[in-house]
């Protein structure tokens, strides 16, 4: 089974992953998730699946979010610099980065520092970065 990181879980891309992992739980686990600000759909999306983490980007969320997962025992984080402390401390096999925009690159370097393959949805990284993630892909075999 694949361990995957899910960031941007609740837009329109990872919404659309968050349906191929439903129709395919004996090859996918999702093992952190993080959205924006979709505190709801982050809540409903963890309830499902049982990651190890989430992350909600929109920090004056924190609270809702611990509070619609009280009682499991997924770790909560708010902050989007906290995206890269997560890819750093739970093991997956495949980081999907669909976060947009510009906030998303540094999720796609720290997921390629760790020598993760990344399927990306986030253009941008490659744009103002492209460069530096290729040379970081090629000292530690991440693949994007």
């Amino acid at each position: 089974m694949k361990k995957i990181g899910i960031l941007g879980s609740t837009g329109s891309i990872g919404k659309n992953v968050i349906e191929v992992v439903r129709n395919n739980q004996d090859k996918f686990r999702p093992v952190y998730l993080s959205a924006n600000t979709q505190v709801d759909k982050l809540i409903s999306q963890a309830k499902e699946f049982l990651p190890e983490a989430v992350c909600i980007a929109d920090r004056t969320k924190l609270k809702e979010l611990r509070n619609g997962l009280a009682g499991t025992h997924i770790t909560c984080l708010g902050g989007s610099e906290k995206i890269p402390d997560m890819i750093r401390s739970i093991n997956a096999d495949l980081v999907l980065n669909a976060i947009v925009g510009a906030a998303g690159m540094p999720s796609t370097l720290t997921a390629v520092e760790q020598g993760l393959d990344v399927a990306l949805s986030n253009k941008e990284s490659l744009v103002m970065a492209g460069e530096l993630i290729n040379s970081i892909c090629e000292k530690t075999g991440a693949k994007i």
